[in-house]
């Protein structure tokens, strides 16, 4: 049963554990789509090497530099694009502590193609989820995505009249869950102290340095309240009038907002809204035969190192995440092949005049546990060799790219 078929209002609380999951997969798919969305937007940022040949070209001043890619000097300076970065960063942790509350109910780790190209009906009105550049008007979006239940802007947390909605805000759906839990913890199923953990490299430094050990664990109603707290404390940053709303991501791109009213909006890449390889409804197929080459890697890898994941959830749901070489695998296709030939594509002609492409994070099929690991361990390996031939027949990719490509042919045979 899914939330459209229990048609849930806004006013509904959940009451029963198949609900609880209803609305726990559409928070993981919720931050699925929302990392991609800011990571779309941040890659479509020059990163501050291009930056500099920007300023001396004329396209960008040195306030502009400074803005967008800080000054390349302090860790934690980054700029704009640094900033939208380490938020995408957060918004996979919160990925991960969703499947983590569903998994702690009886759910199975749960990955599903991110739905950017379409108007969630049950989605506060007028906001759609889209991979669109950087601009005055997706910097909005994403502040209206991440906006506090108490704080209202322009209408757009309200539902919409004559329409059944489930949530209002990401912070309502969080409010749900957070109610069933203490409602009924009856429903919390795995045994104590027998659930994994969470990656290190994704919680922020202030959660490092005031809890160290701690890893995402949900096996109790007092776990489950810290990782609710947790995503909504970074995401809207409540309550309104706690420290926590400095850095939470709604006052980050409410920051960058201010900036851009008072001043011209950079030069970026000026790639497509929602590019897509197949053409989907909502999206726009790039014709350019070497950028869909190009992202058709990308979208493999991305369904790989989400593959990498649900293998780790399924074999080894007890462990920790940290020592997980599954784990740290997909943390390192995603850094060192998908960052790279994300922002690579960006530089590619789409096909479509005036246009470059974009990676599209289409997934290239369901991801499901795979029961038997050695074949799912041997398709990967055929997946990494067909994808290192393809990208040295294309020739331009970044070096780096292609040889971690030809790593994991051999890194995913040989793994236990």
């Amino acid at each position: 049963m899914s939330v459209t078929e229990t048609q849930i209002t806004a006013t509904t609380e959940i009451t029963t554990r198949e609900e609880l999951i209803c609305y726990l997969k559409e928070a993981v798919e919720l931050e699925m789509t929302l990392m991609v969305q800011y990571i779309y937007a941040a890659y479509s940022v020059p990163n501050l090497v291009t930056g500099k040949e920007y300023v001396k070209r004329g396209l960008w001043s040195e306030e502009q530099l400074s803005f967008m890619c800080g000054d390349g000097e302090e860790r934690m300076d980054q700029g704009a694009r640094g900033l939208i970065l380490g938020i995408a960063k957060e918004e996979m942790i919160h990925f991960l502590m969703a499947n983590n509350l569903l998994m702690a109910i009886g759910g199975t780790f749960y990955v599903s193609s991110p739905s950017y190209s379409k108007v969630s009906k049950f989605y506060p009105v007028g906001l759609e989820m889209a991979l669109e550049p950087f601009s005055k008007n997706s910097i909005e979006r994403f502040m209206h995505l991440e906006s506090p239940h108490t704080f209202v802007t322009e209408g757009k947390n309200q539902p919409q009249p004559g329409t059944d909605l489930a949530y209002t805000s990401v912070s309502d759906l969080y409010r749900k869950i957070k109610n069933a839990f203490i409602k009924f913890p009856e429903f919390i199923s795995v045994e104590k102290g027998k659930t994994g953990g969470e990656h290190h490299l994704f919680l922020n430094e202030k959660t490092n340095t005031l809890f160290p050990s701690y890893q995402c664990r949900v096996d109790d109603v007092q776990s489950a309240i810290f990782a609710i707290d947790l995503i909504a404390e970074q995401g809207e940053g409540v309550p309104t009038d706690d420290k926590s709303l400095e850095e939470s991501h709604f006052n980050k791109f409410r920051k960058i907002k201010e900036y851009l009213e008072n001043h011209e909006t950079p030069l970026m890449y000026p790639c497509l809204k929602n590019p897509s390889v197949h053409g989907e409804i909502g999206t726009i197929k790039v014709t350019n035969e070497v950028a869909k080459e190009a992202m058709y890697i990308f979208n493999e890898c991305f369904g790989i190192s989400m593959q990498m994941m649900t293998q780790h959830f399924g074999l080894r749901p007890t462990e920790t995440l940290r020592r997980s070489y599954l784990m740290n695998a997909s943390i390192d296709i995603m850094s060192g092949v998908m960052r790279y030939l994300g922002i690579f594509i960006m530089n590619i002609e789409s096909g479509i005049e005036k246009y470059t492409a974009g990676p599209s994070f289409e997934l290239p099929k369901p991801i499901i546990f795979i029961t038997d690991h050695d074949k799912a361990l041997a398709q990967m390996s055929a997946k990494f060799k067909e994808l290192h031939t393809r990208a040295v027949r294309l020739e331009i990719l970044p070096p780096s790219v292609v040889e971690l490509l030809e790593y994991f042919v051999e890194y995913t045979r040989t793994l236990e």
